[in-house]
């Protein structure tokens, strides 16, 4: 699908937290602007946290010189990673990518934290928990060992990751009956399903995630041959939940190849899918997407609508961050 347009809005700075990456942006919109909260890479690739304003135009108003989260904890010591911001009561919520320890594994999982002001976050544990490998095998079905083997070998940057990878969980801006509404990544699918608890419950996360009437979207197209994951929190339009997600399929040259696609879900009963697009939403076509520290890598971090146009905001090469505007009728006449 064609953007109306795309544009750069973060590039690495001159401060140590982000002099090699500011990519992957987490953004939501209050009277004050923009705030965005984005994945910081520092001269070692060490991961953590930085903070900037925008006006509506996406200029900049504010940009922190210093991290906004840093490790703190045993979960989130090796590294905080892709925010996503989601409106919560008089705050906003903070979901982040954590890798860390527990006990004796170190592992990959999806964090929270509760802001106010922007200025300050309260770190309130993990929402999807480092679970071992094999306790995971041997209570999926064998046809996703495969899948799930491939997933721990990709994350070998990490040292000793033995867990299954808890990445990709985000949470739509109200409750269901009471209760948060998490979609979350069951590789190579997506399911959805409601938490009793927002942090992590460990029976639900071993066992019950993988449960197959929770499954939302599985591959269907060219584009999502690897694999499709939530990465941006879900956002109520006049039409529906319009959900963005994140596809990979292998390029020409044999690595990954990182693009979006969306699907709008019913209002009232979000597991039921109303229209999904047959081509992706969005794809790696600059040089400035194409070339980083990962290339031909486009990945979404959170999604706006204002009147009929969708706002885009995503992570390019793994090296800055960015926005493309589509027409929102447009994007829900070509869903299937």
């Amino acid at each position: 699908m064609r953007a109306l347009y795309k544009r750069v809005i973060l590039e690495p700075s001159d401060s140590d937290h982000d002099c090699r990456g500011a990519f992957n942006p987490a953004c939501v919109r209050d009277d004050e602007g923009i705030h965005v909260v984005y994945r910081a890479s520092d001269s070692q690739l060490n991961a953590t946290l930085g903070y900037a304003r925008l006006d509506l135009g996406h200029n900049i108003l504010e940009r922190a010189t210093q991290p906004l989260l840093s490790p703190s904890t045993d979960y989130d010591r090796l590294g905080i990673e892709d925010p996503k911001l989601i409106p919560w009561g008089r705050g906003t919520l903070l979901l982040y990518h954590a890798v860390g320890t527990d006990e004796h594994w170190v592992g990959v999982g999806t964090a929270a934290a509760y802001t106010q002001d922007f200025r300050s976050f309260r770190k309130l544990g993990l929402v999807r928990p480092f679970v071992p490998f094999h306790k995971i095998l041997a209570k999926v079905p064998s046809t996703f060992h495969p899948t799930l083997r491939r997933l721990c070998d990709e994350y070998s940057k990490q040292p000793a990751v033995q867990t299954l990878w808890g990445k990709d969980l985000v949470l739509f801006p109200r409750k269901f009956d009471g209760r948060d509404l998490a979609i979350y990544r069951v590789p190579p699918a997506i399911s959805i399903a409601p938490l009793d608890d927002l942090l992590a419950d460990p029976v639900f996360w071993q066992s019950e995630c993988f449960d197959q009437r929770r499954l939302l979207l599985s591959p269907m197209h060219w584009f999502e041959s690897r694999s499709i994951s939530p990465s941006a929190p879900p956002i109520l339009t006049s039409h529906g939940w319009l959900l963005i997600f994140h596809c990979v399929d292998t390029g020409t040259d044999g690595n990954a190849r990182y693009t979006a696609s969306a699907a709008l879900l019913d209002r009232e009963n979000p597991s039921r899918v109303l229209g999904r697009l047959t081509e992706p939403l969005l794809e790696p076509e600059h040089d400035w997407e194409r070339q980083g520290t990962t290339g031909t890598c486009v990945y979404v971090s959170a999604v706006d609508v204002i009147d009929d146009t969708v706002y885009v905001y995503y992570g390019a090469a793994d090296v800055r961050s960015a926005v493309a505007a589509f027409d929102l009728g447009a994007v829900i006449a070509a869903m299937g």
